[in-house]
């Protein structure tokens, strides 16, 4: 179970917010030194909001605060305070019923408190006094938040947000995304408010302010952790605790030290966990209520029952966490009758106070002992419940992006059908949900993603978030499939083509199980397999040195760690291979998995075994080719004329294939139905939100998303690009990777590097195309160009490397239908001419390259 310690807006405006006994006069030499370091001033000593109430109090008195307000501007360029330059009656009027307004909320008069500031609100507008108006919308968002009544909150924010961003206003702009964040945490909106708090967390570095810096980073790395970013998290509170002093405020302290004793819990770190816990007891009075949850879930509920039985909050999230704390106690320790009645008390909670956050958590917590409890009937009919009450299944969060909060529900609804024996209807509905994600990405269109990712104050996930508002998505719920009909009709398709048989083999990790289904011909396998530890940290021990964007060259997997993967997904499964051609379909964490690099017992590659295709899934990718295809194209941008090698390969394509079309526009309407389009540039990776990718074209970037307006109906769409096929990776939270985005288009099938393209690693592109233009199936044109190259060893600027490595090839990867060819076979007459004519252009290709160099020498 996950313990969540937060601050509750009141106390997050009570320890930014702290009263101390200063007088105006000397208030700019205790929020300022007058010192520089390195051009900006020196960290500020007190809260904003503290500096705002001392002012406006001074303000409504009749003193002249003018200058300081001046001050400030000049000194940090920030214009929060603008209202209090001059004096007004009406100003006056509004500041006075804001002081009222403050007092009314202190006393826990919501709703005077509320009306007060709207008057206010409304006063101030009516002056255009747009930041004392901003401040009011702010105030009530942080009432309706304190109340737990985040939908109306989010309302008000935004409201605040609008008016605020129309200055340079740091200090109001990091309260209200800070606001926000922790308004978008609870309505269940994790990245949107991991991207609110980063937001904040750059306005709290812009002005200095030490204690928004901490409590910033405290809440990020409790996102990191609910998203299983262990590492993210780590750092995060690393860098709170690098500027944690015993000066700082005792609830950012307090809230840090047991956020972190959670998170080393939780990696069952159980004496550094218990070291942070003595220093949150040492500061408990700032929310006993907290710390007695807090310290049962770190040394376990036995110790504090009878605390925990009577205590009784008024909170509905601290009622609820309770609940769950008990249920958890309690089914450890062999009342299961208890302790579903306390997880269903805490679900009927969280529906009933609109916490969605908490309903997830409820859900799967009930959804968990039904499982062990062996009704997984009822199981499957909660967690399905549940996606369609809190997600909306025609809009859900669960398709675009399939956010990991989302994922453990889905997971349970397949795993119980799976336990209920229901193998083919869970299969179905893992088609359906790939459906819906299908339909998701075809709707990321312009008109959503606009040119607005350039502007910073633009939030990217809010962009991301009008995909989910525009409207249910036609659900192919009802329009099931069965596997044998499915895989008949694919096979019977690209047979009629003249395809080679091959063997399908779609897989759907789930913690340390993975369910596998083989699907020939003839019918279908269904095995699960049960993996030595958690699937994540199985791939990502794998692939994230490989993934890695440091220019050196990544350590290569051991045998050991490539064998023991191998032995457990591809070695059970490998007596139901009817052909040595696998289309393979990995969803989630398996997707940044190229199988062709794992080994077998003798050592030796997969690659070295079977062609390897992928898919994202068996639904609609088995099109018909174009009758007669296009002249093919490449497409070159000025800007990446400076890479290497780049001349060399256009005189390459021109020698291969004569009739050649090439292109400097990325941007533009292509011929339909060309045979292949080629791609050589720049291409920048967005790992904080990779929708906003882009490739080098020309002086400018162009968004991955305006190059997909225009539609692509080519045999092959080749991106001799870095990082062209990503998807899951350990830093990204989305399974709909770009490859499924490209195919929406129209391509039939890709030819992408999952990493980084190191030079070197080109020339398999050449090869891949001079097999191709034999005949030969793109899947198995790609495996012999691989093949290729690792027979031979290069020279990597100064060092000589061998082609074994799977940093240069495995990356490397054909992504459609196997047995689909580029270019029909030749006859043998042509065929002989065609040798001549690749073996020429090879040899034309290696002396550019070698000319090119030298020149580039001298």
């Amino acid at each position: 179970m996950t313990l969540w310690l937060y601050q509750a807006p009141h106390q997050r405006r009570r320890s930014l917010c702290r009263l101390r006994s200063v007088t105006l006069v000397p208030l700019l030499s205790l929020l300022f030194s007058w010192t520089f370091t390195a051009g900006q001033v020196a960290p500020y000593q007190a809260s904003p909001i503290e500096l705002h109430r001392k002012l406006r109090e001074a303000f409504v008195i009749g003193t002249e605060v003018g200058a300081e307000v001046r001050a400030i501007i000049r000194e940090t360029g920030d214009h929060s305070f603008d209202t209090l330059l001059t004096p007004s009656p009406s100003k006056l009027v509004a500041l006075r019923l804001q002081t009222v307004a403050w007092k009314a909320w202190s006393e826990r008069d919501y709703e005077r408190a509320v009306d007060l500031y709207r008057e206010a609100a409304a006063l101030l507008k009516d002056s255009g006094l747009t930041s004392e108006v901003a401040f009011c919308l702010y105030y009530i968002a942080e009432i309706f938040s304190e109340r737990e009544e985040y939908s109306q909150s989010l309302e008000w924010i935004g409201q605040a947000l609008a008016v605020a961003s129309s200055r340079n206003r740091p200090y109001l702009e990091a309260l209200i995304f800070q606001s926000r964040g922790y308004s978008l945490w609870f309505a269940n909106h994790l990245q949107a408010s991991i991207h609110s708090f980063t937001l904040a967390l750059e306005r709290w570095h812009t002005i200095g302010f030490r204690e928004g810096m901490v409590t910033s980073w405290n809440n990020l790395a409790a996102l990191y952790e609910e998203l299983r970013l262990w590492d993210k998290a780590d750092h995060y509170y690393k860098r709170a605790f690098e500027l944690t002093e015993n000066s700082l405020d005792a609830e950012i302290r307090f809230y840090l030290h047991a956020n972190y004793s959670v998170f080393l819990h939780n990696r069952h770190q159980p004496s550094q966990a218990i070291e942070h816990l003595a220093q949150a007891r040492e500061l408990k009075e700032v929310s006993p209520g907290k710390f007695l949850l807090l310290e049962a879930k770190i040394l376990g509920v036995g110790k504090d029952l009878t605390q925990l039985l009577s205590f009784q909050p008024q909170l509905p999230s601290l009622r609820i966490e309770r609940a769950l704390l008990l249920g958890q106690f309690l089914q450890d320790s062999g009342e299961r009758l208890q302790a579903y009645r306390h997880f269903e008390e805490a679900l009927r909670e969280s529906k009933e106070s609109g916490l969605r956050y908490f309903t997830r958590d409820s859900a799967l917590h009930l959804g968990a002992w039904l499982e062990k409890d062996g009704q997984y009937e009822r199981a499957s009919q909660l967690y399905f419940a549940t996606l369609r009450e809190e997600y909306n299944a025609a809009v859900p969060e669960v398709v675009f992006p399939y956010w990991r909060t989302v994922s453990p529900l889905f997971d349970g609804w397949i795993r119980s059908l799976i336990r209920l024996g229901r193998v083919e209807e869970a299969w179905q509905e893992i088609q359906r949900l790939v459906q819906l994600r299908r339909r998701k990405g075809q709707r990321a269109t312009e008109s959503i993603f606009p040119v607005e990712f350039k502007k910073d104050e633009v939030s990217q996930f809010i962009l991301a978030g009008k995909l989910e508002t525009q409207g249910p998505l036609p659900a192919p719920w009802e329009t099931a499939i069965s596997i044998e009909l499915r895989a008949q009709s694919i096979f019977e398709m690209l047979s009629s083509q003249g395809a080679e048989p091959f063997t399908i083999v779609e897989m759907w990790p789930d913690g340390r199980s993975v369910y596998a289904w083989v699907i020939r011909s003839s019918g279908y396998v269904f095995r699960e397999l049960v993996l030595p530890q958690e699937i994540t940290e199985t791939v990502q021990e794998i692939v994230d040195p490989l993934y890695s964007a440091l220019t050196s060259l990544p350590p290569p997997p051991t045998s050991g760690q490539l064998q023991l993967v191998y032995s457990h997904l591809i070695e059970p499964l490998e007596e139901f291979f009817d052909s040595n051609s696998i289309l393979f379909i990995g969803h989630k964490e398996l997707q940044p998995l190229p199988l062709e690099m794992l080994q077998n017992r003798r050592g030796e590659f997969l690659l070295e075994h079977y062609n390897f295709s992928y898919l994202p899934s068996v639904y609609g990718n088995a099109k018909q080719e174009p009758s007669s295809p296009s002249a093919p194209i490449l497409i070159r941008p000025n800007s990446s004329l400076d890479l290497p090698e780049i001349q060399a390969e256009e005189t390459f394509f021109k020698t291969l294939f004569p009739d050649l079309q090439v292109s400097e526009q990325l941007e533009g309407q292509f011929p339909p139905g060309a045979r292949w389009v080629h791609i050589s540039t720049h291409f920048r990776l967005d790992q904080r939100f990779w929708l906003a990718s882009g490739f080098a074209n020309g002086p400018e970037e162009l968004n991955v998303f305006r190059f997909l307006q225009h539609p692509l109906s080519c045999t092959l769409l080749s991106l001799g690009v870095c990082d062209a096929g990503n998807a899951y990776t350990s830093d990204s939270p989305y399974w709909l990777g770009f490859s499924e985005l490209f195919l929406n288009t129209g391509v039939q099938a890709l030819l992408v590097n999952r990493w980084r393209l190191d030079e070197i690693a080109s020339r398999i592109y050449r090869d891949f195309y001079v097999l191709s233009r034999q005949g030969l199936p793109m899947d198995q044109a790609i495996t012999q160009a691989r093949l290729r190259f690792m027979s031979q060893t290069f020279r990597r600027g100064t060092a000589k490397v061998t082609g074994q490595h799977p940093f240069f090839w495995a990356g490397v990867t054909y992504v459609g239908v196997p047995g689909r060819t580029l270019y029909p076979k030749p006859q043998w007459e042509g065929g002989l001419l065609l040798w001549g004519v690749s073996l020429g252009t090879l040899l034309v290709f290696t002396f550019g390259v070698l000319a090119l160099s030298t020149r580039r020498r001298r």
